[in-house]
């Protein structure tokens, strides 16, 4: 189990099984991080594009964010998901910012 005092702001994890990333969802210290960078391996991208609305709420003070993917394939399948129109991210957060680092990242479109 992923345990952090609320006096964590910054985090940098790379999810080696959901059980990581669930247990994170958990923490209620998870309101207080301020940075947060994950390498996803290529067996989770699915899990985690179908939590991301669940992911922005529970991140609320998060002002930066880093996506890290193995593969350009997983780039793709993460911007081609998470730029669907029903998450509403301006332009400033920091989930639109990961998204625009991916794409320089693996040069996208």
């Amino acid at each position: 189990r992923l345990r952090f005092p609320s006096s964590v702001t910054s985090l940098k994890l790379c999810l080696s099984s959901l059980e990581v990333w669930d247990s994170l969802l958990k923490n209620p210290s998870i309101s207080h991080l301020t940075k947060l960078s994950i390498e996803i391996p290529s067996r989770f991208i699915d899990e985690i594009i179908s939590i991301f609305g669940l992911i922005k709420q529970k991140l609320k003070n998060l002002q930066s964010l880093q996506i890290c993917v193995h593969c350009r394939a997983d780039a793709i399948t993460m911007l081609e998901q998470i730029e669907d129109p029903n998450l509403d991210w301006s332009n400033r957060s920091p989930f639109a910012q990961a998204m625009e680092q991916l794409k320089s990242e693996y040069n996208l479109p």
